[in-house]
């Protein structure tokens, strides 16, 4: 599940793309890529409510490294093909792909690669190395002191997208 933090006192996302996605990349592009179209104002002139309720509509980053596999490759170039708001952290390895998975009688298992991804634009997903737009890395010896540079740098531009 995505990670919502209360950055103001509106709600806004951030969102790690895990190392797994497990195949809902088009559940959460669809859902971060909400615009608001309505307001629901009541007789005394408060705003209680807007459409769309079941997409997100406020601004969002994704984070995005080394670590991201398939999946959390095709989300993270769809966000960023959609424009819905920045990708932080570090350049995430071309894995996207449709694979066949086998196993042998000894219990090895291997993927073949067996359908393209292509992007927006019409390029090949696989091998294609995606680009963060603020490129963060997180030193080691700050993470072992809980220290997280990329989660600070994405609440940093979400809060600088808000002001």
């Amino acid at each position: 599940n995505p990670q919502v933090y209360n950055v103001h006192r509106n709600s806004y996302l951030l969102l790690p793309a895990s190392p797994m996605a497990w195949s809902i990349v088009d559940d959460l592009t669809t859902w971060l890529s909400g615009t608001k179209y309505m307001e629901f104002e009541s007789n005394d002139g408060r705003i209680i409510g807007q459409e769309s309720q079941r997409r997100w509509t406020k601004p969002s980053v994704m984070l995005v490294g080394e670590g991201n596999y398939s999946d959390a490759h095709c989300t993270p170039a769809g966000y960023k093909d959609l424009e819905i708001g920045k990708l932080v952290g570090m350049p995430v390895p071309g894995t996207c792909s449709f694979v066949w998975w086998e196993r042998t009688q000894n219990g090895l298992v291997f993927g073949i690669p067996n359908m393209a991804v292509k992007d927006i634009v019409g390029d090949v997903l696989e091998n294609k190395q995606l680009m963060p737009d603020i490129e963060v890395k997180n030193p080691f010896d700050e993470v072992v002191d809980n220290k997280d540079q990329q989660i600070e740098k994405a609440v940093e531009e979400l809060l600088r997208q808000i002001r």
